[in-house]
């Protein structure tokens, strides 16, 4: 230090310095009819014996007869924070946002350093005042204290408070003071005695302050980096001399925090080793042995993560490095297309019984409806289920009473009213398509069968139903396996918005090239042009179909088709699902039964022009079985779009060690109809058995979360009901961020680090590897922003730019997204150089 250091008595034999450093707990009370002062620094996290903390500091006085506590340093509490004032026996209770008693002065939504609570309180004279302030997040009482006690007494004093400005060689010493009256006031001086821990100490000079009270500070300079402080502050006048502390402190180091992450395994604090010290608090994520120097911290998204409070030390505003060892794990939440399960329950649970070829579609909000059948008769069946995976029950299960059904389609015809379309079970000659139509409320129950449909003379399976205008509907029919009518049929109706159905079909065409099909697909493509594709069964197997065909807003279908396209199949591909990908291109997901010839289904994409011409009809294709073991059937395939180029595909099937088995894969399609070569992700749900149809619905709200329903062939294979959680391309996951300050996140294989200059965000990025350490600097500096991946900047890792790095007490968090593993995270000022 600048000044000369000696040795001082009264600090020596009088004012005995703590030997417990840690949590300090400093109160001085001065009790005056007009005005008092209380001073608490507490450790709110201490109910973590082992844990080094931020400390609050919250001065209260009485002042005109207005209540005023005010935040003097530490960390900042949240707006959520309670306080309850006792006046007499009079007691009031109310959250620091409410009434206007505090201005958030730097809008941040925390009540911090310099902000107050001012409470107009009323008469205060020779009354007793309490006051008690509640941090709700963390459950803590952060100020308990008597501001004015009833009788009266009138005495100054000091109270020395936390130092500010702290750097590796300065800070500046504080404390308040309050003469209490003029008297005292034109005899009173204030000064500071401080040193090293322990000492030896100075003593600063007296000085008399401006006013009869307020804060006072003395900047130091020339102190050493690292080291632990403390001070004493010092009134004196003609009532004699006050003294308050000590109040101790670090000075900042080079390197501001340190977290080796070396805990023990289900340790809850995770130690920072540079002093002042900032440990944080573990959420979730779990210490493990295996790191890259010792012990590391495993992290399984969002649930898990490491929160820093905030310490001023993290305030670094022209030159920051940050740095981690970091292990990304490709089977994890930061890997675009990857699934993960928020519910699984075996529909036999959930319905009581055997759910096979299930339909979902959307009611109203989190309530959904499922059609199914089982081997005696058809039902629908209505459930709540949260956009978390929260199964709320059944509300409501009606039997349809048809006979000979088969694979119902679900589909919302205007208001309440909805339509099922089924196809006619294949054992019985005189089997027949039928549609009936009901009411399915907001609130989930099932109304009565408003009107049936039964189409004669026309015996086909697995029907399609879309609408075409107004109340005209298009039903495409597969052909049976078996029976007297084995050929596909695209059909025309009427039903109103009430549900009633047209007397007779307004047109049919029977579909060309194949006498055998299975479930078509139909899908709008622009205006009145439409595009129906299948398979071939029996002697046409191995075979693909698209026609385009237009049908007119009155429901009658154009002959001659627009286009007639046949092509050849892999594999004996089975009941088709065409979706739009963008422009003219467009991707079929299969099905496969191959007879235990090891053939699979797959997901092909083609193209088809604006005039309804079949351009290609094999762009790009992925057999399933290129990333699952080999299997050997597939059955109804389901295929969505999630979000930009991911999709989720549907489906049973397995091999002949397991051909009951259910699974979600996702994929990339590319504008040009390029499908990634391999899955992104296969989730397969093990432990559940399922043979019988599968149906997949996109939430409302929330476009990367399916629910599924997978159909089961009797109650022994049983079948699930699932929600399951799909990470987008593009979707980042954090490793370490402080609010809008500074951040470094994943998005698949790319890291990628923000920084806040003033209020413009700039961003560098560079790749890395899976399943494997790999070393990050993130350093600004010198005019630069420049991101190391293991010691060498990558192309698009340095920007060029300045200005001072944004400020905020948001905490430090590590964590909170990606799924892998982090070690020997670190912070320093200064500019990173490679070894």
């Amino acid at each position: 230090m600048k000044n000369q250091m000696i040795a001082h008595p009264s600090a020596m034999t009088d004012h005995a310095v703590s030997e417990i450093v840690g949590t300090l707990i400093l109160v001085t009370i001065a009790v005056s009819v007009f005005s008092a002062i209380s001073l608490i620094v507490i450790n709110p996290w201490s109910n973590f014996s082992d844990a080094s903390t931020p400390e609050v500091t919250l001065v209260g006085f009485i002042e005109n007869n207005t209540i005023v506590i005010e935040h003097r340093g530490g960390i900042p509490l949240s707006e959520k924070t309670n306080i309850m004032v006792t006046i007499e026996d009079v007691v009031t209770t109310f959250r620091i946002d409410e009434f206007g008693y505090w201005i958030d002065q730097n809008n941040d939504g925390w009540w911090t350093i310099g902000e107050r609570i001012v409470y107009p309180a009323g008469i205060l004279q020779n009354k007793q005042v309490a006051c008690l302030i509640v941090d709700v997040d963390k459950n803590f009482v952060v100020f308990d204290k008597v501001l004015q006690k009833s009788i009266s007494v009138f005495s100054p004093y000091v109270t020395a408070l936390p130092p500010d400005d702290v750097t590796e060689t300065s800070a500046t010493l504080k404390l308040y003071y309050d003469f209490y009256n003029m008297s005292y006031f034109s005899s009173g001086v204030v000064n500071f005695t401080y040193g090293p821990f322990g000492g030896p100490y100075i003593d600063s000079p007296s000085t008399r302050p401006l006013s009869s009270s307020g804060w006072y500070g003395l900047q130091l300079t020339g102190l050493t980096s690292g080291d632990l402080y403390e001070y004493w502050a010092w009134m004196n006048c003609t009532n004699g001399t006050m003294i308050s502390g000590p109040i101790l402190f670090y000075t900042y180091q080079t390197t501001r925090g340190l977290w080796h992450f070396d805990e023990a395994m289900g340790s809850t604090i995770a130690h920072d080793e540079i002093n002042p010290t900032s440990d944080g608090i573990v959420y979730g994520a779990t210490f493990i042995a295996e790191g890259k120097h010792n012990g590391s911290l495993s992290f399984i998204g969002t649930s898990d993560y490491v929160e820093v409070p905030h310490h001023p030390k993290f305030d670094l505003d022209n030159e920051i490095t940050m740095e981690a060892w970091v292990n990304v794990s490709k089977i994890g939440a930061q890997f675009p297309g990857n699934v993960s399960e928020l519910f699984s329950r075996n529909i036999s649970d959930i319905l009581g019984n055997t759910c096979f070829e299930p339909d979902l579609i959307t009611i109203e909000g989190s309530r959904y409806a499922l059609a199914y059948r089982d081997h005696v008769s058809t039902y629908i069946t209505t459930f709540q289920m949260t956009d978390d995976g929260i199964f709320q029950g059944v509300i409501d299960t009606k039997t349809i009473p048809i006979t000979h059904f088969y694979e119902p389609d679900i589909f919302h015809i205007h208001g309440n009213v909805y339509a099922v379309a089924y196809g006619a079970s294949d054992d019985q000659v005189d089997a027949k398509n039928h549609i009936v139509t009901l009411p399915l409320y907001e609130n989930g129950t099932i109304g009565d069968i408003i009107d049936t449909f039964t189409l004669t003379g026309y015996y086909g399976r697995e029907v399609n139903i879309i609408n075409i205008e107004s109340n005209i509907y298009a039903l495409a029919i597969g052909g049976a396996f078996q029976e007297h009518f084995p050929t596909g049929y695209l059909v025309t109706i009427a039903i109103s918005n009430q549900g009633f159905i047209s007397p007779a079909p307004l047109d049919i065409l029977k579909l060309p090239l194949s006498d055998s099909c299975s479930e078509p697909s139909i899908l709008h493509l622009s205006a009145n042009l439409y595009a129906v594709t299948y398979n071939g069964y029996g002697a046409t197997a191995g075979n693909g179909y698209i026609i385009t065909v237009r049908i007119l807003n009155n429901g009658s279908i154009v002959q001659p088709l627009e286009d007639i396209s046949q092509f050849t199949l892999p594999s004996d591909g089975l009941e088709p699902t065409m979706i739009h990908v963008r422009n003219d291109i467009y991707a079929i997901s299969y099905g496969a039964d191959s007879n235990n010839q090891l053939r699979t289904g797959f997901i092909k994409t083609v193209s088809i022009n604006s005039l309804g011409y079949v351009v290609n009809t094999s762009i790009d294709i992925l057999p399933f079985y290129t990333y699952l073991s080999p299997i050997d059937y597939n059955f109804e395939t389901d295929i969505i779009h999630i979000d930009d180029k991911l999709y989720a595909v549907s489906f049973t099937g397995g091999n002949n060690s397991n051909w009951q088995r259910g699974f979600l894969t996702t994929i990339s399609i590319e504008d040009t109809g390029n499908i990634s070569d391999t899955a992104l992700f296969i989730y397969e749900f093990q432990g559940r058995s399922a043979f019988g149809g599968t149906s997949a619905l996109q939430l409302t709200n929330h476009k990367d979360r399916l629910i599924i329903a997978y159909g089961s062939i009797n109650a022994s294979e049983q079948g699930f009901l699932t929600m399951e959680k799909i990470d987008l391309i593009g979707q980042e996951k954090p490793i370490i961020h402080k609010g809008d300050a500074y951040s470094i996140v994943v998005n698949y294989n790319l890291v990628t680090a923000r920084i806040t200059l003033g209020t413009i965000s700039y961003a560098v990025s560079g790749t890395i590897g899976f399943d494997t350490w790999t070393k990050i600097d993130f350093t600004y500096g010198g005019g630069f922003l420049t991101l190391y991946i293991n010691d060498i900047i990558q192309t698009g890792g340095s920007q060029l730019c300045s200005g001072t790095i944004k400020t905020n007490k948001n905490p430090l968090i590590f964590g909170g997204g990606i799924h892998g593993s982090i070690d020997e995270v670190k912070i320093f000022r200064g500019v990173y150089v490679p070894p």
